[in-house]
């Protein structure tokens, strides 16, 4: 008996099939779909540090969910959600033995220098970034 090879055709023949699109899938007996119809794909041109927008464009990861919609459809903020800690499991007195952190200091302004008084008073954004080995 002749075996039947797997196959996937794109469904939205009016666009490149880069992005999430729907797909129909055929022949695939190593996987069960709810609708082999319609499954869901994302197909990405992107390299690891971008994310892929739902139309196939790429932006970087950095500006994934930072509330600034970077994909002209606005997938980069869809699906962002707040950490969630768990109580019972944390312990924020027990931080990772190797965890780095890094810190960016920006000095935005001087506001004001007292020679006299011997101060100064400035404006500046502090940026810690943690990393977990």
């Amino acid at each position: 008996p002749r075996k039947e090879n797997m196959y996937g055709m794109h469904t939205e023949f009016t666009t490149y099939p880069l992005g999430k699109n729907y797909w129909h899938i055929v022949n695939d007996s190593r996987c069960i779909y709810p609708n082999p119809e319609m499954i869901l794909i994302n197909m990405s041109p992107c390299n690891s540090s971008s994310f892929t927008c739902d139309d196939g464009t790429c932006v970087p990861m950095t500006t994934r969910c930072d509330q600034n919609n970077d994909c002209k459809d606005i997938s980069d903020e869809k699906g962002c959600e707040i950490v969630v800690i768990d109580p019972n499991n944390y312990m924020k007195d027990k931080p990772p033995k190797q965890a780095v952190v890094k810190l960016k200091v920006d000095l935005l302004k001087i506001l004001e220098i007292d020679e006299v008084a011997m101060m100064y008073r400035t404006q500046y954004t502090v940026n810690l970034e943690r990393v977990d080995p």
